[in-house]
C-alpha cells in the first residue's frame, strides 16, 4: 500500500502544532522517540542520548530531568505517577520518580536484562489497570524488510508482585509500540518487521488468543487508543498517522516531505478530555500535536 497523499488525509499539515523547538533550533529536543502525558497535561519525552524531558505545553519550555546514558525509546506514566522509560542499549526499563518527596533525577532499573538475557532490547512499555507492566522486547535487529524466520522478539510482563515472565513469543518480528484497552482485555502490538498490528487477547493477564488487526499502515511503530477506543498507528516509513476503527483504516495526517512529521515513532493522547494527539518524531527535534474533537475531526469541523 502506497503512503497516503496529504489530500487523502482527514487533517492538513496546517492543523499540526510544533512543541519543544524554536524555528532556529536554539532550543530543541534530541530526536524524541516517544511521548507521554500525565493527568495534568505535562508532557514527557525521551532523547536518543538517554535524556528524559519534561515539557510544559503552555510555555513550550522543557527541562532535562535525567539521563540513562543509553537510548530511550518508549516512555510511559505508571499507575504510581512516575515515569517509566525503556532503554534499548541498557537492556532495561527505568523508573524516574516524579513526586516532590523523592530526589529529582534518581533513576531505578525496575527491569534489567542483558545481551543474552530477557529482555534483550526493551522497546515500549504499558500498564493495565491491575498494575501489570507489559514490555515489548524487540530482540535483535534483522535487516528490514526481512526475512524474519529467526526473529527473537517477544512480549515481556512484570506482575504487580514483581515476578517477571515472557508473556508470549508471538509476535516476534521486532515487536514495538503497545497500547492496552481500558478493561485490560486486549494488548495491541506493532510488529515492525512484518508491518502488522496485532491484538493480543488477555484474561487476567494471560494470553488467550491473537489476531492481526491491519497490515495497511506501512512500517508500523507506535500505537495509542483514544477515549472511544479507536486505534491510532504511527507509521515510521510513511511519515503518517493512521486511525483504525470499525475495520476501516483512515489516513489521519501525513507529511511526505518530513518537515513537521518525520519518522513518527510513538503517539499519545493528553490534554482536556484527552483530545490532543501528541506525535514523537525520531527524525526531528520536536513533538507534533493535533487537536481532535469528539467526532474524530478537527475542532473547527473542517476535516
Amino acid at each position: 500500500m502506497a503512503p497516503p497523499e496529504i489530500a487523502d488525509c482527514l487533517f492538513n499539515l496546517d492543523d499540526a502544532i510544533v512543541i519543544g523547538a524554536d524555528p532556529w533550533l536554539d532550543r530543541c529536543l534530541d530526536h524524541p522517540e516517544d511521548v507521554a502525558v500525565d493527568e495534568t497535561g505535562v508532557i514527557y519525552a525521551g532523547g536518543e542520548a538517554g535524556q528524559l524531558y519534561r515539557i510544559d505545553r503552555t510555555s513550550e519550555t522543557f527541562t532535562e530531568l535525567a539521563a540513562t546514558e543509553g537510548f530511550v525509546l518508549g516512555v510511559e506514566i505508571g499507575p504510581d505517577g512516575d515515569l517509566y522509560a525503556c532503554d534499548f542499549q541498557q537492556h532495561a526499563v527505568f523508573r524516574l520518580p516524579l513526586g516532590d518527596d523523592r530526589p529529582a533525577g534518581s533513576l531505578e532499573a525496575v527491569v534489567r536484562g542483558g545481551p543474552d538475557q530477557r529482555p534483550l532490547h526493551p522497546n515500549y512499555c504499558a500498564f493495565d489497570e491491575a498494575g501489570r507492566l507489559f514490555v515489548s522486547d524487540s530482540g535483535y535487529r534483522r535487516k528490514l524488510p526481512g526475512p524474519f524466520d529467526d526473529s527473537d522478539g517477544c512480549l515481556y510482563a512484570v506482575n504487580p508482585d514483581g515476578t517477571e515472565r515472557v508473556l508470549t513469543t508471538e509476535p516476534a518480528a521486532f515487536p514495538n509500540g503497545l497500547a492496552i484497552s481500558k478493561d485490560g482485555s486486549t494488548l495491541y502490538v506493532c510488529e515492525t518487521g512484518t508491518r502488522v498490528v496485532t491484538a493480543i487477547h488477555l484474561d487476567d493477564g494471560e494470553v488467550t488468543d491473537s489476531e492481526v488487526i491491519t497490515d495497511e499502515c506501512g512500517m508500523v511503530d507506535g500505537l495509542a487508543l483514544d477515549v472511544n477506543d479507536r486505534l491510532y498507528v504511527a507509521s515510521i516509513g510513511d511519515n503518517a498517522i493512521y486511525r483504525v476503527a470499525d475495520d476501516e483504516v483512515e489516513p489521519l495526517i501525513a507529511d511526505p516531505e518530513g518537515q513537521l512529521i518525520n519518522n513518527p515513532t510513538n503517539v499519545a493522547f493528553g490534554g482536556p478530555d484527552m483530545r490532543t494527539l501528541y506525535i514523537a518524531n525520531l527524525g526531528l527535534a520536536h513533538i507534533t500535536a493535533i487537536e481532535i474533537d469528539a467526532t474524530g475531526r478537527h475542532p473547527t469541523g473542517r476535516a
